[in-house]
C-alpha cells in the first residue's frame, strides 16, 4: 500500500476517534470502526493514536469518591492477556468511550497479533488495584 494511502487511512481512523469523542460511543460503533492494518509501521501509528484517544477520555480520571473507579485492561498480547491497565472514572466526562476504546484497541491487537505473528513474553500482567487519591482515580501498587 503506497504510504499516501496509509497516510489516508490514518488520518481518517483518527478523525472517526476524534469524533466518537463529540457523542456516545457505544460497543456497537466501536465494532463499525475496526480497522486491518497493511503493515507493522501502520499498526504501530494506528494503535498509538487509539492510546492516545483512550487517554484522553480518561482525562485527569477525577472523581466524586472511590466507588466512581474502575480499572480496565488496554491491548492484547500475542499470548494472552493485556498489556497494561487503566484507571477511569465512571463519572468523567469521557466514561461513556473508555470501554468502546479499550475494546477496539484490544481488535486492533488481535487482528495484528494473527496478521503479523507478533510474538510477546507470556508474561501475565497482573491486574493492579485501583486508589482513589485526591479527588482521582489512580493506579495503586505501583
Amino acid at each position: 500500500m503506497p504510504l499516501y494511502l496509509m497516510r489516508c487511512l490514518l488520518l481518517s481512523l483518527v478523525s472517526l476517534v476524534a469524533l466518537a469523542g463529540c457523542s456516545a460511543f457505544d460497543q456497537s460503533e466501536a465494532s463499525n470502526l475496526a480497522v486491518d492494518p497493511e503493515t507493522v509501521e501502520a499498526y504501530t501509528a494506528m494503535r498509538a493514536e487509539m492510546v492516545k484517544s483512550l487517554d484522553a477520555a480518561i482525562g485527569d480520571a477525577l472523581a466524586p469518591s472511590a466507588s466512581a473507579c474502575r480499572v480496565i485492561p488496554v491491548g492484547v498480547k500475542p499470548c494472552g492477556g493485556p498489556h497494561a491497565y487503566r484507571a477511569y472514572s465512571a463519572t468523567g466526562e469521557g466514561a461513556a468511550d473508555v470501554d468502546a476504546l479499550a475494546a477496539e484497541i484490544a481488535e486492533l491487537d488481535r487482528t495484528a497479533n494473527e496478521r503479523f505473528g507478533l510474538v510477546s513474553t507470556c508474561e501475565v500482567v497482573a491486574e493492579p488495584p485501583v486508589v482513589f487519591e485526591d479527588g482521582a482515580c489512580q493506579l495503586g501498587g505501583r
